[in-house]
């Protein structure tokens, strides 16, 4: 009966839309996202957003995206309890998306656009960690895992990220070309600037020795890199 009334009012409506359910829009509109190159973090916030969007509208009942309202939209967002700033960013990927459900006539309007976007808020101060809360994060990870295998990975890691500021990313996939000898000491190449020179951080040697320490990783051949 949902899916009749669904298609009922879309038949019936004077703006010539056309039938597209939630589940097949949301579809349609990733692989737009894929196709003109979004990056892999961009992909993966529409992703959050529109799973929960369509296990949403399946517990409501809605299944044409026509069927999707403002007042919808404000049940659903309630439903999700989100910092400002992630509000924010959710309300304009909905913006986004339902922006290409208009210009397909999927829908009769834009309903995100109707919802004010939240204010920007005063991004957290960074506080560096104290020398006593390293200690414990050093601690903890010796005892992280059920095998050796895990804890070597997990120290190597946090040493890594404490003595280069690296992002998660890029320590994960860390190359040991990267590291080099530097006279009686190591360093540790950390990216190229935009003017073609390369940057290089000296590490200390418990680092040097933790890494060298580290198992290949599961099912790589001797010379993975």
């Amino acid at each position: 009966m949902a899916r009749a009334r669904a298609k009922l009012a879309i038949l019936t409506s004077p703006d010539n839309l056309v039938y597209m359910t939630v589940a097949e829009a949301i579809k349609k509109f990733k692989a737009q996202q894929i196709k003109n190159g979004r990056s892999e973090s961009t992909l993966d916030s529409y992703k959050t957003t529109f799973n929960f969007l369509d296990i949403f509208c399946a517990q409501k009942g809605i299944v044409a995206i026509a069927e999707i309202a403002i007042a919808t939209l404000d049940e659903f967002r309630d439903s999700c309890v989100l910092a400002q700033s992630t509000s924010r960013y959710e309300l304009k990927r909905l913006r986004c998306f339902f922006g290409f459900c208009f210009t397909r006539h999927w829908c009769a309007d834009n309903p995100a656009k109707a919802i004010d976007l939240p204010p920007e808020g005063t991004p957290d101060d960074i506080i560096p960690y104290t020398a006593s809360e390293i200690a414990d994060i050093k601690e903890a990870a010796r005892t992280f895992g059920k095998r050796p295998y895990e804890r070597l990975q997990v120290v190597a890691m946090i040493l890594t990220l404490r003595c280069t500021a690296l992002r998660i990313s890029d320590v994960v996939i860390l190359r040991r070309d990267r590291i080099m000898k530097r006279g009686r000491g190591w360093k540790i190449l950390l990216r190229a600037m935009k003017n073609g020179k390369q940057i290089f951080l000296p590490i200390p040697n418990a680092m040097k020795v933790t890494l060298d320490n580290l198992p290949l990783p599961r099912g790589a051949d001797q010379n993975c890199p």
